[in-house]
C-alpha cells in the first residue's frame, strides 16, 4: 500500500545550534514518505549553509531562503503554499520528534476521517538543562479542550499534524 505524502514544514531563523538534531529527528522517522520544507527566514548565522548541505544529502529536504525576514506567521503561510503532502506536520528548528511521531499521527488521521487535526503529548525541555523534562497533557474531550483553549493553546507545533485541505477549502 502506498503511503500518503506528509509535508513537514520547518521555518528556520538563526537555528544553527539545534538545526541538525531537529532535522535528523525528522529524517529518521519510521514513516518515510516525507518532504521536508525548510524555510530560512534571513538568518544571520550558518542556518542557510547547513540546510543546503543537508538537502544535498537527502532529496526529501527542500530549502527555501526568504529574500527578506518575514517572521514566523508569514513564513508559515508561504510554507503551506509550498507543501505538496496530504498532511502537514509542523516542526520547529529547535525541536526533536520521536521516531514514530509521523507514523502515529498519520495512522490516527487515516483511521479518523472526521478529524482534521491531531496533536500528541509532548515533553518540554530547556537546552540548558535537557535532563529536566516536563510531559504536557492537554484535555482529550471536546468541551474540556474548548475551555482549556480560553487560556492556553491546545497546539504545540512539533506535536501537530493537519490535513492540507483544511488550508485550501
Amino acid at each position: 500500500m502506498n503511503q500518503l505524502l506528509v509535508s513537514v514544514l520547518m521555518p528556520c531563523y538563526n537555528a544553527e545550534q539545534h538545526l541538525q538534531a531537529a532535522m535528523m529527528s525528522i529524517q529518521n522517522q519510521t514513516y518515510q514518505n516525507l518532504e521536508i520544507i525548510a524555510i530560512n527566514d534571513c538568518s544571520s548565522d550558518r542556518t542557510s549553509e547547513l540546510l543546503h548541505s543537508m538537502a544535498k544529502k537527502d532529496l526529501r529536504i527542500k530549502v527555501y531562503d526568504n529574500k527578506e525576514n518575514l517572521k514566523l506567521i508569514k513564513t508559515l503561510n508561504k510554507g503551506i503554499e509550498l507543501c505538496n503532502g496530504d498532511y502537514i506536520a509542523r516542526m520547529d528548528s529547535d525541536d526533536i520528534a520521536l521516531p514514530q511521531r509521523i507514523a502515529k499521527e498519520v495512522a490516527f488521521l487515516q483511521q479518523n476521517a472526521d478529524h482534521d487535526i491531531v496533536r500528541s503529548l509532548f515533553l518540554a525541555f530547556n537546552s540548558n538543562n535537557p535532563d529536566k523534562k516536563t510531559l504536557h497533557h492537554n484535555p482529550l474531550k471536546h468541551e474540556e479542550l474548548k475551555a482549556y483553549m480560553l487560556f492556553k493553546s491546545g497546539i504545540c507545533h512539533p506535536a501537530v499534524m493537519i490535513r492540507k485541505r483544511v488550508f485550501t477549502e
